[in-house]
Order: C-alpha cells, then structure tokens, then sequence
C-alpha cells in the first residue's frame, strides 16, 4: 500500500470511534448554550459570535460523522417559525422588547437540535433524566430567589425571602428586567411536576434500566429516589407559593392524567369530585353556582375580580389581532403596544405598563399574527403524535419518561389557557427540553430498544439512486406541509374581522390536526424508507 494511502487509513474512524467524538462534541454545544442562556438571562441578549461558534461545532459534527443531522416531524413547523422572526422583528412596534425573545426563541431552537442529535441511545437518555430533575431543581431554587414577588398575591414568599440572612437574596436582580414574573415561574414547574411523579413512581424501571449489573445499586437507587423526591416535593412547595391558579390548575390535571393512565380506578375521583363542588356550592353559596364561583375566583383578592379581568384582556387581544392578523405586532412587544396605541386600555397600562394577555394562544396570535399560531400549535400536536407512537416500543424506563413528559405537556397547556407564557421566555427553553427528549425518542427508538449500544443504530444506505429517491420524497413531503400551512392560515385570516371567533376556531383546530398530519406522513415516509432491504446497512 502506498505510503500516503496507508497515512490516510490511518486517521479513518470506526463507527464507536465517531459516536463517542460526536458525543464529546455536542457535549460542548449543550454547555455552551447553557452559558448563553446565562448571559441572556443577566444581559437581554446574545452575541452573535456565538452563533457562529454553535454552527462551527454542529458542521465539525457532521464532517466527522459524515452525515446530517436527523430529520424530524417538527423540522418544517420550526422552518416555517424562523422565517417568520426577522418578519417580526422588522415589523415590530419595539425592536428591543422584541429581540430578546428572539434570542429566547432562537436559544431553544439550537438547544432542540442538539438534544435530538446527542441523545441516540440509552446510556445518554439516563443522563437527560439526571438533568430533567436537576433542571427542576435549579428552576425552584432560581424562582424562589428571583421571583418579582411584589407581583404575586400572596405576601409570605416576599417575608421569607427577607428574613434571610444570605447573599442569596440578590439573586432577584439576576435578570435584566430585575425578577421572574411569579406566574411565569409556576407556568414553568407545571411541566415538571408530572413529570417527576412519573419518575417517582417508575416502580424499579430506573434500576433495571441503569443500575441492575452497578456493585452499589441499591445505594444508587436510594440516592436517585431522593433525588426525585426532593425535587418534587420543592417544585409543588413553590407551586403553591406562585399562587397561581393556572399553574395549579394545569397541574393537577397532568397529575389527574398520569394517575389514572398507571391505574383507572382513580377515575373514580371524578364523582367525587362533583358530589364536593355541590356540596361547597350548596354550603358556601346558598345553591347560587355564580356567587360560589365568584367566591373561588376573589379570594385571594377580595377587591378585584380575576376572572372579568381575563376576559377582558382576551377582549382586547382579539382586538389586536383583528387589526394585525398576519404579522401580529412583534414578538414579546404586547403590553407595549396597548400602552402606546390603544386608548381604551389605558387604566390597564397604568397599572401594569407591560401586561400580558393572560393566554398562551391570544398571545403568540397578538405577538406574531395568527400563521404563527397555527405553527406553534402544530408544534404541541407533533408532540403528543410522536409521544403515544413512540411509547408503543418504548421499555419500562423510557415509558415512563414518556408519560411524564406528556403529562407536563398537558399540564402546561392547560396553565396556558389562564396565563401567559410568551414564546422566547427565557424560561421557556423547558418547552424545547421537552419538545426534545421526546422527539429523540421517536426518531431513535430502534437505538433505545438495545440498553448500552454505543452505536448510532441503523442508517439509511447513502446509495446515490436512494438519496435521490429519499430527496424527492422529503421534498414533496416538505411542500405538502407548508402548502396546508399556508391554506389554514389564509382560510383563518378571511374570517378575523366579521366573525373573530370562527376565525380562532379554525386556526386552532387547522394547527392541531397539522401537526398530527405532519407527523402521521413522517411515519409513513420513516417507515418506508427503512423497509427498503437497499436501504439498510450495518452502522
């Protein structure tokens, strides 16, 4: 063999070799974005260099492994997000407010990718457990201290947080806008606290996963159960400090869903339920069903009324949208544009110059127009589509990861129905983090059948006449997606101004059943691209 051929063979990688370098190298973009993630949350925004960097380190990736990155059923609906930000941007009524979601949004996006890349296998799944807890741990820890507790209704958090002797109580300067909106914080932990009782209750699924060949299991064991315990039991400490109700709320239902999927007989709550709210409604309202609700709906704040006052912010935010359908008025920028332009919402701006629109879909719909709200509720579709597929073939520890994940999910958007959790919140990365555990299952679920494959799994035979036949394929599939993007989109933009309500009707409705289309036609495409004996090769 000549000597240059023989040099060259030489610095050729085995395939072990190129996953254990790709792990390294995605180890390193996932503690960068965790530093960037920092920097935003003390500064208001990135560097672009850093950017740069990300790209750098995700192209090494792929020239060592030689391929790119996986495909998944969200690839067009976060396509479709990105080319809708300089849009936003550029139309924005406040460049300012609304670049620092766009940093929040572009921050989550590029922790999405890499999740869904690094974690192939289930050796690396266990370590996205550990930081799934941790991270709820962390997010406690960080809402408890720099809340903006001077905006909740409840006084004693704010008591406590003084009566600490410690540094630690400047933590609430740590964001550039001097605290975390409490509700924001309780919006957050709502995804977490299903999720964690699912991991509490995995009956020995984590030590049959991990632990079952480990000289200390049974020390592990203890130490990871704590682990789990502490954290969840923090998490509703602070759920129930936010007060939030939509929090509260949200999670009660992603815990009232994971109860009854592990054992139906809870199901029976239901009744009981109804017997109690009669009977409170029989006790404490003399049978008259509005003035109990109106008791549950003042009783944190006898001299204003949360209800009449939501329904008053959707009012006004459909006005909003009706007058900006298309482009909405620029991401993060809603209580700003009220302030400046809308004179019959004054008393509320003076109270409250930057408030929110007390729902999670008005407000993606206000901020970036009602195209946008189709995608991002496609987006929550693709996630319950992928998750109930992928949990058909998932063992004991990633099924009940999954069902986790999907109860907070839930729980989180039923809080969304009540409050507000803006897109690019720098919190809301916790959304991505679940967006891409999930998705990572589903496109790897071959890999997680096997326990500590250090191997990427089977890929696809980069054949010149299958790459063209797999291009065309995801090409049609690419066009089809964002041509019926683009019909619901229009078909919910012709009814915005003489019937609002229709028209948000067939936008939520269109982005559902989009994102359970995409997803159902991923499968399909997937599917027959693996079945292609050509196609399969040994990795």
């Amino acid at each position: 063999m000549p000597r240059s051929r023989a040099r060259f063979s030489s610095i050729i990688l085995t395939d072990t070799q190129k996953a254990r370098w790709s792990g390294y190298l995605y180890g390193a973009m996932l503690l960068v974005c965790a530093a960037l993630w920092g920097f935003l949350m003390i500064y208001d925004y990135v560097p672009l260099i850093s950017y740069v960097g990300l790209f750098l380190l995700g192209a090494g990736n792929a020239l060592i492994c030689r391929r790119l990155p996986r495909s998944t059923p969200l690839d067009v609906n976060i396509l479709a997000l990105l080319l809708l930000l300089p849009v936003s941007l550029a139309l924005s009524h406040n460049r300012e407010l609304s670049l620092v979601k766009v940093h929040g949004v572009l921050l989550s996006i590029t922790l999405f990718c890499i999740l869904v890349n690094f974690l192939a296998n289930l050796k690396r799944l266990k370590w996205a457990i550990l930081a799934l807890a941790a991270t709820a741990v962390l997010l406690s820890v960080l809402g408890f201290f720099g809340a903006d507790w001077s905006s909740g209704d409840w006084a004693l958090p704010a008591k406590l947080l003084a009566s600490l002797p410690l540094p630690l109580t400047a933590i609430h300067q740590f964001t550039a806008s001097g605290g975390i909106h409490v509700n924001t914080i309780g919006g957050t932990l709502a995804l977490f606290a299903p999720l964690l009782i699912s991991l509490l209750l995995d009956r020995g699924a984590y030590r049959r996963a991990f632990l079952r060949k480990h000289p200390r299991a049974k020390l592990f064991t203890i130490l990871y159960k704590f682990m789990i315990a502490a954290g969840t039991a923090l998490v509703f400490f602070m759920l129930i400090l936010t007060q939030s109700r939509g929090a509260l709320l949200g999670t009660m239902c992603g815990v009232f869903i994971l109860l009854v999927w592990k054992d139906r007989r809870f199901l029976f709550i239901i009744p009981i339920l109804v017997v109690a709210l009669l009977v409170g409604i029989w006790v404490f309202a003399d049978g008259d069903p509005a003035r109990f609700f109106l008791l549950l709906d003042t009783y944190s704040n006898p001299e204003g009324n949360t209800l009449q006052i939501r329904i008053e912010y959707w009012k006004n935010t459909l006005y909003l949208i009706q007058d900006l359908p298309i482009t909405g008025a620029g991401i993060g920028t809603y209580g700003k544009v009220f302030h400046d332009i809308y004179p019959f919402a004054t008393p509320l701006a003076i109270v409250r110059p930057l408030f929110y629109a007390h729902n999670m879909y008005l407000a993606v719909a206000a901020d970036m127009g009602l195209p946008a709200l189709v995608i991002y509720l496609a987006l929550f579709s693709s996630f319950f589509t992928m998750t109930l597929m992928a949990i058909r073939k998932a063992r004991s520890i990633v099924k009940t990861l999954l069902r986790g994940l999907l109860c907070g999910m839930s729980a989180h958007m039923v809080y969304g129905l009540m409050d507000n959790y803006m897109l690019g919140e720098k919190l809301g990365f916790s959304v991505w983090l679940f967006f891409a555990v999930c998705t990572a299952i589903y496109i790897h679920r071959e890999t997680l059948v096997h326990y500590y494959s250090e191997q990427p799994g089977e890929a696809l035979n980069t054949t010149p006449r299958l790459f063209r036949q797999v291009a065309r394929s995801r090409l049609r599939d690419l066009w089809w997606n964002v041509g019926a993007w683009l019909v619901i989109s229009v078909i919910g933009i012709s009814f915005i101004l003489p019937h609002p309500l229709i028209s948000l009707v067939i936008t939520v409705s269109g982005g559902t059943l989009l994102g359970i289309v995409m997803t159902r036609r991923f499968e399909l495409q997937y599917q027959g691209e693996h079945a292609r004996p050509e196609a399969r090769t040994s990795p």
